[in-house]
């Protein structure tokens, strides 16, 4: 990806994650900042409370599942889901 793909990329995820409860969007913007550190890149869609789905766009898909695990995440192959009790 382009840098101006990337921040493309990175003001769409950020409209989604505007929509989705404000403790629930800090994890996974969490996960978006560590994610992006080390060039890998997912896009956020169809956002809930505390669910995301996201597609892979770039990178390295084991260090996006350690950084999910790391941070508590349940991940599934389309959604994110961050604990809300």
């Amino acid at each position: 990806m382009t840098p101006i793909e990337k921040k493309a990329l990175a003001n769409a995820n950020a409209v989604v994650l505007a929509k989705m409860a404000i403790n629930g969007a800090g994890m996974v913007k969490s996960l978006l900042i560590d994610l992006g550190a080390n060039d890998t890149w997912i896009r956020l869609k169809t956002p809930e409370s505390y669910r995301v789905g996201y597609e892979f766009v770039e990178g390295t898909a084991i260090f996006f599942d350690e950084c999910s695990a790391d941070l508590g995440l349940t991940v599934t192959a389309t959604t994110i889901e961050v604990g809300n009790d």
